[in-house]
């Protein structure tokens, strides 16, 4: 497959074309909650993103970031069905406003990496905050892994099909993991996601909140 890399210099982007971005709101709406406010990156890097944050509400009882921008471009990847995707985050009720806009800002610098690096994001993908990342969020996690995120009523297959890009856009669930959860995640990430779908079926999801228990099958 032919992979044309956006250009990794410093700019103003366009996003969506509107007809597609009104497909997005309105997914994002429906299955995540009414957005309330939406951080604008200014300058760009390789793409766009903007993060639409939403207040817990009827939908999901938690705030939820949301990026809208990165399914623009294609990932690197030969499945042209996994190669457009856009990211989700889960944080608890009583987070802090500036700790809502530091994972805005991680969210967003986490949009460029497959295109930095030529690579994709797919369910059951791992990745390490890093130290200056997991100082800046507070976070008691090292990492996390990706999971198709769910719909509203608890499919896995949330998506949007775009009439504009001709394309499938996937929305992709950061879940928090502890260091000693790689390797075992690695071996069998729906073990994970069964175990955690059974022992933390709310906080488990939250980037925010520390699980007392670690994943060991």
């Amino acid at each position: 497959m032919n992979y044309n890399k956006p250009e990794p210099f410093l700019g103003i982007f366009g996003g969506y074309d509107d007809e597609d971005l009104q497909k997005i709101e309105r997914y994002i709406t429906r299955n995540y909650g009414k957005y309330e406010m939406v951080f604008h990156e200014i300058m760009s890097e390789y793409i766009h993103t903007d993060i639409y944050s939403i207040p817990p509400g009827d939908v999901r009882d938690c705030h939820t970031l949301v990026s809208v921008g990165m399914g623009t471009e294609e990932m690197f990847v030969d499945n042209p069905s996994l190669s457009r995707a856009e990211l989700v985050i889960y944080l608890s009720k009583n987070i802090e406003d500036q700790d809502i806009k530091n994972y805005a800002a991680y969210l967003v610098n986490l949009t460029k990496f497959p295109f930095r690096n030529e690579t994709f994001f797919s369910e059951g993908h791992t990745l390490e905050f890093g130290s200056e990342n997991k100082d800046k969020l507070s976070s008691h996690y090292d990492g996390f892994v990706f999971r198709q995120s769910r719909t509203r009523g608890g499919r896995s297959d949330a998506k949007v099909n775009l009439p504009y890009l001709e394309a499938t856009v996937h929305f992709l669930d950061i879940i928090p993991i502890y260091r000693e959860e790689f390797e075992p995640i690695h071996r069998d990430y729906n073990a994970f996601f069964k175990w955690i779908d059974e022992e933390y079926p709310v906080i488990g999801k939250y980037a925010d909140v520390k699980r007392d228990k670690v994943f060991k099958p």
